[in-house]
């Protein structure tokens, strides 16, 4: 049979697809053993919503995930929406994918790439994140760089840095961090993360 409900105890078995179209409430655990598909969205109070350390959550590139209150304990893996290279400056995308941060407003910075990451993969433990002491970071094919210079993010070449703050129009002025050594153009440079935005140029 494919639907099956034991008289004892009650428990349903059902061997095809389960459709509703209205709401479904449990008063219970709800465990699932195999994949579950949401193409809505998912509501959890504070500690109604539990992933067990081997298992995952997977958002779509058009998904979103709100959490109020919770605490994460394992980790929380995003995407690549493109080829990032090893030491470029990332960010969240508005579209919920991970990218080398160009010159775009309204952007999350996450931190600096420590690793390839290829498009469509898994960022989880490949970048270094906001609140790590130094980063290395690719310097911007244009100027060289000293100690204790201010840097920023290039509105040139995504994802490296520069110590000339971008003044052309439509460009947004990011400060990145303080070189903590000298690094030549195109090389990378390693400096103190102190991500921070400034001022937009108009």
């Amino acid at each position: 049979p494919k639907f099956t409900v034991a008289a004892a105890s009650g428990n349903t078995s059902i061997s095809g697809t389960l459709g509703v179209i209205g709401n479904l409430t449990a008063s219970a655990n709800v465990e699932v053993t195999g994949i579950l598909d949401l193409n809505g969205s998912v509501d959890a109070d504070v500690t109604g919503f539990d992933v067990a350390s081997t298992g995952s959550i997977s958002l779509a590139a058009t998904g979103l995930l709100n959490l109020s209150g919770s605490s994460i304990t394992a980790n929380l893996s995003v995407t690549a929406g493109a080829a990032i290279g090893n030491d470029k400056l990332v960010a969240m995308s508005a579209n919920g994918l991970v990218e080398a941060l160009a010159n775009a407003k309204d952007v999350i910075a996450l931190g600096a790439s420590v690793a390839m990451i290829s498009q469509g993969a898994s960022a989880a433990g490949k970048i270094a994140e906001i609140g790590t002491v130094s980063v290395k970071v690719e310097v911007n094919l244009a100027s060289a760089i000293v100690a204790g210079e201010r840097l920023y993010l290039s509105a040139v070449d995504a994802g490296r840095v520069t110590n000339v703050p971008p003044s052309a129009s439509n460009t947004t002025v990011f400060q990145v961090g303080v070189a903590l050594a000298g690094a030549a153009a195109g090389s990378v440079a390693v400096l103190a993360f102190r991500p921070q935005f400034l001022y937009n140029n108009y």
